[in-house]
């Protein structure tokens, strides 16, 4: 409780250093993952079950049932070339597909409310996202300084008009 009545920059530090930790946990072999932040483990697909920088892995469609992705998760899926994400999902962790220099085809729904550090990182390949939202909806995501650190990502395609980055 005492998190919330932080200013928004702080609990965003924090954010940033807890996922770091996890992410360097989750590298050392250990199941790691903030699980302070789930409440329906059901709809989560967690960084526990990541998908180890697979190669046969081209594309991924995400069920509807499915809230929240953890961070990492497909970290390093160099075969990846397109992903959608359903409606309902609210955040794109953590380096959730950095490393995936295959990746050309993104589509986010207008339920996007954040997007972490290196999120998109080091995607060469990823031009443009398609955002099923408005460019006001868009400008309004919170993200962070690196969540396209490295990609090649120029545009942001709105349902009504394109952001050029």
């Amino acid at each position: 409780e005492s998190f919330k009545q932080q200013a928004n920059s702080v609990q965003q530090e924090l954010d940033v250093k807890v996922y770091e930790l996890v992410g360097e946990l989750h590298k050392q072999g250990f199941q790691s993952e903030r699980f302070d932040r789930v409440s329906n483990f059901a709809n989560t697909i967690s960084s526990s079950s990541k998908i180890y920088a697979s190669s046969y892995l081209t594309s991924i469609t995400i069920p509807s049932s499915v809230t929240s992705i953890g961070s990492i998760t497909f970290e390093d899926c160099t075969s990846l070339s397109s992903i959608v994400i359903p409606n309902g999902v609210t955040e794109i962790g953590l380096s959730m597909f950095s490393q995936c220099t295959n990746l050309t085809s993104v589509s986010l729904p207008d339920s996007i409310s954040s997007i972490g550090n290196y999120a998109f990182g080091w995607c060469n390949k990823l031009s443009s996202i398609t955002f099923q939202g408005t460019v006001a909806q868009w400008n309004a995501i919170t993200k962070s300084n690196t969540w396209k650190n490295s990609a090649g990502v120029k545009n942001i395609i709105c349902t009504d008009g394109e952001i050029e980055l």
